[in-house]
């Protein structure tokens, strides 16, 4: 599972049924659970939701946010921006879990267009279903400031960065591995002359 909108793990981490886990336990060390906004990257399995709407792990990040107390049913500024940040993360997540080593800002990448056209549209219908005043009360969110979007945007990104840093690492590390076993290919083949 890729975790990284809720955890801010970059790596996809491993679940299993039948582990046994401390329900106190921090939401990344719960290897049987599964959360809102994560992708499955390898395998399959079947899920049984145990909590919707806001009695959600993910929307305790709203308790950390300043402003009234949510309340089932009343937009708040704050609940907009934890869902527009939210899907930031996994529309930059999209583009960044496609390879484990290969940068996003790759040819390869950049030639993959149906990869750029899913990003664009999940940006667009966010426009949409943030700004259309008749969606507002659907989906329970109020429209956002230019400056409350970057913030959003911004904060969605960090992803995307981490996971460069990261990528990165593996490639020097995996560049290092691969000039060890050169030059101990080369002292092999020069003792046996």
């Amino acid at each position: 599972m890729q975790e990284s909108s809720l955890t801010g793990e970059v790596q996809p981490v491993a679940r299993s049924a039948t582990a046994k886990v401390d329900p106190a336990a921090p939401l990344g060390d719960r290897t049987t659970a599964v959360f809102m906004n994560t992708i499955v990257t390898r395998g399959h399995a079947e899920f049984v939701v145990t909590a919707t709407g806001m009695r959600t792990e993910i929307v305790a990040v709203l308790v950390w946010a300043p402003g009234p107390k949510p309340q089932l049913g009343m937009p708040t500024v704050a609940g907009t921006m934890a869902f527009v940040t939210f899907v930031f993360f996994q529309a930059f997540n999209l583009l960044n879990a496609r390879h484990d080593t290969r940068s996003v800002f790759s040819r390869e990448t950049l030639e993959n267009h149906s990869a750029f056209v899913a990003t664009a549209a999940v940006v667009v219908l966010l426009l949409l279903i943030v700004e259309m005043d008749i969606l507002d009360r659907l989906f329970t969110i109020t429209d956002l400031s230019s400056g409350q979007w970057l913030v959003c945007a911004a904060i969605g990104s960090a992803i995307l960065w981490v996971g460069e840093l990261l990528k990165l690492v593996l490639r020097a590390r995996a560049r290092s591995r691969s000039a060890n076993r050169a030059a101990k290919s080369d002292r092999s083949l020069g003792s046996a002359v």
